[in-house]
């Protein structure tokens, strides 16, 4: 039988179990996601990477994680780009329309918008891209701005014409 630590025989012992409050959301949520995070050492992307993973800003860890992995294989970056991509998949996946921008624009985020199409999906302008990283970026500035919003296309239903009563 294998003895237990002293501080578990304790009824002092210091609980593992974290109260995680419900009504703080973390600060970075929808946080600007600046290009000049993209070229950060890895170990600060990586942190940014999981807080933006923590705070439900699936786009902003996407780009990091974008970014990590163009520099090499990362578990991690490979784990959270997963993730990302599994909440992102019906904004990705549908065609983007144009909104109004409430701010100025970086330079990268109006080439992005000048691809936007009302036919165009989000996944398929950053796979036609040479930096995907820096164009999740631009598409994360653009929604924040309210320039995109994608239109997550409804499937219509195909409608069967009534047998004819002749």
């Amino acid at each position: 039988m294998s003895e237990r630590p002293a501080q578990f025989e304790s009824e002092e012992a210091i609980s593992a179990v974290v109260r995680v409050q419900q009504d703080a959301p973390p600060e970075s949520v929808h946080a600007p996601l600046d290009a000049s995070m993209l070229a950060l050492p890895i170990d600060d992307r990586l942190d940014a990477m999981l807080a933006r993973l923590h705070a439900r800003d699936f786009l902003g860890a996407y780009a990091l994680a974008e970014s990590i992995l163009a520099s090499g294989d990362h578990g991690l970056a490979q784990i959270c780009r997963k993730e990302s991509l599994a909440a992102l998949a019906s904004t990705l996946d549908s065609p983007l329309a144009r909104g109004r921008a409430s701010a100025p624009l970086s330079g990268d985020a109006e080439v992005f918008l000048s691809r936007v199409d009302e036919h165009t999906t989000g996944m398929s302008i950053i796979a036609a891209s040479n930096d995907q990283a820096l164009a999740i970026c631009a598409l994360h500035e653009l929604i924040q701005a309210g320039a995109v919003i994608p239109t997550r296309a409804v499937a219509h239903a195909h409608t069967v014409p009534a047998p004819s009563s002749k």
